[in-house]
């Protein structure tokens, strides 16, 4: 078991041209897709304040969405390099990265956000309405 394990991290295993799995790749091309028009529906309909939280998601959604996009045609067409497993491993580990130190980061951001949210509610109410 352990050597199997083992086995994935190889340069033999990695940087051999795998053959096409029709079923896995309509499973990773869902996947894809659903992160690019997750990262167009947010730059699109995110407005105001809630920009500053969801806005920081559109870059690795784009990103890691096209570029897996670009590997399964790479895959499906048996391109050189773009095609090995190695590309998929460094696609998946770019994105968990990515999104592990936007959650870091919203997590020291979002305490603050809703402190400075509740003062300003706190005040607005002494604040002079708009004269319509």
């Amino acid at each position: 078991m352990k050597d199997q394990f083992l086995q994935i991290f190889t340069a033999k295993f990695l940087f051999e041209n795998p053959t096409p799995h029709t079923n896995f790749m309509i499973g990773l091309a869902i996947f894809f897709g659903i992160l690019v028009v997750a990262g167009i529906l947010v730059a699109l309909l995110v407005r105001g304040e809630s920009k500053k939280i969801w806005g920081r998601f559109v870059k690795p959604f784009l990103t890691v969405g096209i570029l897996g996009l670009v590997h399964l045609f790479a895959r499906y067409e048996s391109l050189p390099w773009l095609n090995t497993r190695f590309f998929a491993e460094l696609l998946f580990a770019i994105f968990f990265i990515w999104l592990l130190v936007i959650v870091i980061m919203l997590s020291k951001f979002m305490p603050k956000y809703m402190k400075e949210k509740e003062v300003a509610q706190r005040f607005e109410r002494y604040l002079p309405k708009a004269k319509k």
